[in-house]
C-alpha cells in the first residue's frame, strides 16, 4: 500500500499521525467538510433506501490479503446504519481471490463497482499494521487505514482519507490482525466522517 503523499490523483487525502485518542476524535469529525464534492450527474438516493457496498482488507506484508475482521465490519456497519443506509458487503472469497492481485485502491475500488451497480455508495476500507516496539507488558502498533468512497451518480475521483492509528497489544509476534481490530474503533469514526461527505447534496 502507498503512503497518503504517493496516492494516484485524490480529491482529498488527509493524514493524522499518532494522535492520542482524544486528537484523533476530534480530527476524525472534522474530515467531513474536507471531503465535500462537486460534480452530480443526477439526484442523491434516498438515504432510507439506499446501499452501501462496502469492503474491508488488510494488506499483510508477504503480500496476500483478507478480510479486516469482525471488529472492523462491525464498526463500518454502525456508522452506516446509524445514517439509516443498508450495508451489504463484498464477498470474503473475492477480497482473497482477486485483491492480491490487484494492489491499486482504484483497481479494488473498480470490483465494488462489478459487485455493486445497483449501490448509491462504494466504500472501501484498506488497513496494514507494522510492528513499532515493545511497551512495557504490550507491544506498540501503527494500523494504516486508508479509506476510498465513491457514489456512482457523482462525476470525480473518489474521495479518500487516510490515518495512523497507534495502538497497543498484548503478545508478540506476528499480530497484524489484533492489531488492526485494536483500532477499528478509529476506523469505524473515519467511515462515518467519509459516509457523511458522500451524503451531502452535490
Amino acid at each position: 500500500m502507498k503512503a497518503a503523499s504517493e496516492l494516484r490523483s485524490p480529491r482529498q487525502v488527509i493524514s493524522l499521525r499518532a494522535l492520542p485518542a482524544t486528537a484523533l476524535l476530534a480530527a476524525l469529525l472534522a474530515l467531513a467538510p474536507a471531503c465535500a464534492r462537486k460534480g452530480s450527474r443526477g439526484p442523491r438516493s434516498s438515504a432510507a433506501s439506499a446501499a452501501v457496498l462496502a469492503a474491508a482488507v488488510i494488506d499483510f506484508h508477504d503480500g496476500h490479503v483478507d478480510t479486516a475482521g469482525d471488529a472492523v465490519g462491525l464498526a463500518i456497519r454502525s456508522a452506516v446504519t446509524a445514517r439509516d443506509l443498508q450495508l451489504r458487503e463484498l464477498p470474503a472469497q473475492v477480497v482473497t481471490t482477486r485483491f492480491p492481485a490487484l494492489p491499486e485502491p482504484d483497481q479494488r475500488l473498480a470490483q465494488l463497482t462489478t459487485f455493486g451497480r445497483d449501490a448509491a455508495f462504494l466504500v472501501l476500507v484498506e488497513a496494514r499494521a507494522q510492528y513499532q516496539a515493545p511497551a512495557g507488558a504490550r507491544f506498540r502498533w501503527l494500523v494504516h487505514s486508508r479509506t476510498s468512497g465513491d457514489r456512482p451518480d457523482v462525476e470525480g475521483e473518489p474521495l479518500i482519507t487516510a490515518i495512523d492509528i497507534p495502538v497497543l497489544i498484548p503478545g508478540s509476534g506476528p499480530r497484524e490482525k489484533e492489531a488492526v481490530a485494536a483500532a477499528a474503533p478509529a476506523i469505524g469514526g473515519q467511515v462515518a466522517s467519509l459516509l457523511d461527505s458522500l451524503l451531502v447534496e452535490p
